[in-house]
Formats: structure tokens, C-alpha cells, sequence
């Protein structure tokens, strides 16, 4: 066995010992000089690594429709002329440059002929020429979708109050005193009038009329209490029906309501006033047939005056 010399053992343990106090303290680092420093640009930097990404691809899309397409309706222009041609046809030539959807009723005729000329027309009076004139009937347009219907819905608000009353008029009485009449003398005159629930009730005069104005497939419905009127018919009736409604509802404004009562006067001895011609007695007399000379007033029955 060999023996290792002591003078390297002690050489070993203490250079183990000063690597390990070595290893174990602390050195600041050196401060790292880089050249240029105020030439770099932080911002610039960051631009570069990021990928491009433009403002636009953050804004979120979102589809206005009403007051865009409302604007493109009112300056969008129609002329033309269509003799004999059928409704399907001007129909596709009125939609077919515009942003609108189609959906016909399956009532609809569109081999019906029309014959309009349109000269610098906006859409609605276009589809109201077409559709409503020279077809007999309804168009409606809700969002994007352009609706072809036989009949047109209206509401109409009619205000008047629902009262009906019954009228009853009495008018005259006695034209003479009562002292006249005991004489033998009357006079007497009276005027009466009635008129009837039936024809004061205005709404039931209103329906009436509707139904005669109305078509065999048109419905009319009234609310007497709110007053409203509902109506479901093609556009020619409807537009008819409405101008009644307008001008009954112009006349009825028009008048006035009054109330009055003619109150019946009696006359009474009890309440007379003035001069009593029955207590007053004048007497002539001439004695020679030829002038009066002599002549007495008598007054309530008592004095007298005598001149001769």
C-alpha cells in the first residue's frame, strides 16, 4: 500500500477550502457599455417585431340598413314607358336594380296587364302606379322585402264621443190672457218635433254607410268606444272609405251640442200689474142731442167728476 505524503492532503483541503469561499461570495456585474445608446428608438423597435396590423382591421363592423336605404329610395329615379305588359314584368324591371327582396301573395294575378308611363318617378310613386293603380293592389316595404297583397290594412281613428240621445221639442202655449178666454175669445200655439235614438246614434249611421262602401271581400270593424275603425280591403275601397271619414268627421266638428229648456209662463190675477179697466166707468151725456156738455169719470167706484 502507498502512503501519500501529508504536505499534499493539507495542499488539497485548503485549496477545496478557498474555492468554495470563493464561489460563494457575491461580485457585482461590470456595467455593460453599448454604443450609440441615444440613437435607438424604443418605439421604432417594437413597430418592426410586431407584425402590421392596421387600424381598420380593429373597427367592428355593424350593418346599417334603415336610413341608408331609405336615402337610396328617395333618389333612386324611374321612367319608362309599359303598354299591355304583364305585372310580373314591370315588377322585375322595378327591383331589378334595387337592394329590395320580392314576396307576392299567392292571390296575386301577375299576368294582369298594365299600361303606365313612368317619366323621373321615385320607387313609391312607381310601385303606386303600378301596383296600386293599374293593378288594384297593396304593396308594403318592411326592412329589405318589397310585399305584393290584395288587400290593404288601414286603422282610422275617428274622434267622436259615442253618445246617442232621443230629442223631444215642445214649443208654444196660451197667446191670450185668461180674461179673454172667459170672454169667449182663445188663441193657442204649439210646434212638436221628435227625433229618434236610431237616427241621433252617429256610429251606427257609420257602419251602415261602411258596408255599403265596402267590397264583398272587405272587412270593416268598428270600436265605438275608442274609436277606431278597422279596415281590410283593396286600396281603391280603403282610399274611399277614408275620404268619407274625413269629411263626416270635418262636418261633425263643425257643430255644436246645445241644450235648452223653454220654460211655460201662466198669467194669474194674483200677478197682475198695470191699470184695472173694470173699476174705471166714464159716462157721457148731452142734453141737446148735439155737443157734450156734461160728462162723470167714476174711479175705483167711489169719487166722481161732474163739468157742466
Amino acid at each position: 500500500m502507498r502512503c501519500i505524503p501529508r504536505k499534499s492532503v493539507w495542499f488539497v483541503i485548503i485549496l477545496f477550502m478557498v474555492g468554495t469561499v470563493m464561489g460563494c461570495s457575491v461580485h457585482e456585474p461590470r456595467p455593460v457599455e453599448l454604443e450609440n445608446m441615444d440613437d435607438i428608438q424604443p418605439n421604432e423597435i417594437i413597430k418592426e417585431e410586431k407584425p402590421g396590423v392596421t387600424p381598420r382591421s380593429l373597427v367592428i363592423k355593424e350593418k346599417l340598413a334603415p336610413i341608408v336605404q331609405d336615402m337610396q329610395q328617395d333618389i333612386r329615379i324611374y321612367s319608362g314607358v309599359f303598354g299591355d305588359v304583364a305585372l310580373a314584368e314591370v315588377l322585375k324591371v322595378i327591383t331589378r336594380d334595387s337592394h329590395l327582396n320580392l314576396s307576392v301573395e299567392s292571390d296575386v294575378d301577375l299576368d294582369r296587364r298594365i299600361t303606365a308611363h313612368l317619366q323621373q318617378a321615385t320607387l313609391t310613386e312607381a310601385l303606386d302606379m303600378v301596383v296600386v293603380d293599374g293593378a288594384g293592389y297593396a304593396w308594403k316595404i318592411e326592412g329589405d322585402n318589397l310585399f305584393i297583397k290584395v288587400f290593404e290594412e288601414r286603422i282610422y281613428q275617428f274622434d267622436y264621443l259615442d253618445m246617442a240621445g232621443e230629442t223631444d221639442i215642445e214649443i208654444g202655449g196660451d197667446m191670450l190672457a185668461s180674461s179673454v178666454e172667459q170672454s169667449g175669445v182663445s188663441g193657442k200655439f204649439q210646434i212638436k218635433a221628435n227625433r229618434d235614438v236610431k237616427i241621433t246614434d252617429v256610429w251606427a249611421n257609420i257602419q251602415e254607410t261602411l258596408d255599403m262602401l265596402k267590397s264583398e271581400d272587405g272587412i270593416v270593424r268598428i270600436n265605438r268606444n275608442a274609436g277606431i275603425i278597422y279596415m281590410r280591403d283593396r286600396p281603391g275601397k280603403v282610399a274611399s272609405i277614408v275620404r268619407f271619414l274625413d269629411s263626416l268627421m270635418e262636418a261633425l266638428h263643425r257643430q255644436v251640442f246645445i241644450e235648452a229648456k223653454i220654460m211655460e209662463v201662466r198669467l194669474k190675477q194674483e200677478n197682475s200689474y198695470g191699470i184695472d179697466w173694470s173699476n174705471v166707468s166714464i159716462a157721457f151725456t148731452d142734453s141737446g142731442d148735439i155737443l157734450t156738455d156734461v160728462f162723470s169719470l167714476s174711479v175705483n167706484g167711489g169719487s166722481s167728476i161732474v163739468k157742466s
